[in-house]
């Protein structure tokens, strides 16, 4: 492995940044212990375009779900001794109607939708087993006394149980999730489940964040980035993401809330992705709560899009992306440190990866890049991670070091994760 030593270039003391409205009792303070970021469901073109076929078994979040149980996978990154589910119909266009949901521990060392005996646990919402999501909208369950542990799959099980309309989602999970006929959120064997299928394997619906009280941890960090963040090209079910290296860097002392979208961009929406960091910043990063750091890792979409050689789903539908320049980028992450910093919040900014060789590469996107990163370096963030320098190739500067790439030299492999996670000092988290 390399030497990590020298790749954090800068430390600033924020002033006045401290964990935002952090309340005294832990039995009362709600950490984040996971969350996603919640995305638009495509369109019925869009679909098309990215071979997302019903007639092959995919699940379509255009068309969203109806008498059936969605059962997710997700992994904690800190305990607690009860948690709250947060769900979401922010694009839904119809009332969501929540029929019945559940909480579960998933079985030790097991795949599959098998929970284990004795855990799955009813969810509330205002004292009532079913709820109602007004579109735009989103609810926190009842609190549950489901004590659970850091680094530990849980399960949420959430039934539909009337035509939902398009669905409110997450795309890229990097985790198996499972589909039932009917009410199956008690099904503690599994039975009746099967795993949902997309062109990216598997996605949640809804599920926006779990939230723990009685932790050890007094804040969060949330993780704010593109595919790189979100663990594209990291091995399904392993938990191998960038954000999961670094809670178990950190300790599992820390909430990590991993706020990654596939294709997601600084400046401009991506009609394929969602909204840009700076259009969800509020939701995804200021909203949650008990914030006390953003590691800020994104920029690559917005240098290699303009220019992507290859047919992307954008141009299938004919809603080509808008070119940004790397100061309309620069000035987007002035404008994400001053957000921060106006919240009380520190904000740990990443250089921008090497990503020579990857599809989306050009020349005019690497002299970006390298524009980008010098900002980055010298822009006032309370500490920068220098993981361009930790990634490269030094005999191909504009390279991922082979080691650490996957097959499509966009995205790290498990081994570049955890090496990326494993240069940030844990005394940046306080």
């Amino acid at each position: 492995m390399r030497s990590l030593l020298g790749f954090i270039i800068a430390t600033v003391a924020c002033s006045g940044c401290s964990p935002a409205a952090m309340e005294a009792d832990s039995s009362d303070r709600w950490v984040g212990t996971w969350a996603t970021a919640i995305q638009p469901p495509f369109t019925p073109e869009v679909e098309k375009a990215l071979k997302y076929d019903v007639e092959m078994g995919h699940t379509l979040p255009s068309a969203g779900l109806e008498n059936q149980t969605m059962r997710m996978v997700v992994h904690t990154s800190v305990g607690g001794t009860r948690l709250r589910i947060r769900l979401s119909n922010r694009y839904g266009t119809a009332p969501l109607a929540v029929g019945a949901a559940s909480v579960a521990l998933r079985q030790g060392g097991a795949m599959g939708a098998a929970v284990t005996p004795g855990s799955l646990t009813g969810v509330r919402f205002a004292g009532a087993t079913a709820a109602t999501v007004a579109p735009g909208q989103e609810i926190t369950s009842d609190p549950v006394g489901l004590p659970i542990g850091a680094d530990q799959d849980l399960v949420v099980s959430v039934f539909a149980p009337q035509a939902t309309g398009p669905a409110t989602w997450h795309r890229l999970s990097v985790s198996t999730s499972y589909l039932g006929r009917g009410d199956l959120t008690g099904a503690v064997d599994g039975a009746g489940y099967q795993p949902v299928v997309t062109p990216d394997l598997s996605c949640w619906f809804w599920l926006a964040g779990i939230e723990v009280s009685g932790s050890p941890a007094r804040s969060s960090v949330v993780m704010l980035g593109d595919s790189i963040t979100d663990g594209r090209r990291s091995t399904q079910d392993a938990n191998h993401r960038f954000p999961d290296y670094l809670a178990r860097r950190l300790g599992n002392r820390l909430g990590v809330l991993n706020m990654g979208i596939a294709g997601g961009r600084v400046v401009n929406d991506a009609p394929c992705c969602g909204a840009s960091a700076l259009a969800r910043l509020q939701h995804d990063v200021l909203d949650q709560p008990n914030v006390s750091d953003v590691v800020l890792l994104e920029g690559v979409n917005d240098a290699s899009y303009p220019k992507m050689p290859t047919m992307t789903a954008d141009d299938v539908v004919k809603n080509p992306l808008v070119p940004v320049t790397a100061a309309q980028v620069n000035d987007g992450y002035r404008q994400i440190i001053a957000a921060a910093h106006g919240k009380g919040i520190k904000i740990i900014g990443c250089t921008i990866l090497p990503y020579g060789g990857a599809a989306s590469y050009t020349p005019e996107g690497e002299a970006m890049r390298q524009e980008m990163n010098a900002f980055i370096r010298s822009a006032p963030f309370d500490a920068v991670v220098d993981l361009d320098a930790l990634m490269r190739d030094p005999a191909q500067p504009e390279a991922m070091l082979a080691d650490y790439a996957s097959m499509d030299k966009l995205h790290p492999n498990d081994r570049g994760y955890e090496l990326m996670a494993s240069a940030f000092d844990p005394r940046l988290f306080p």
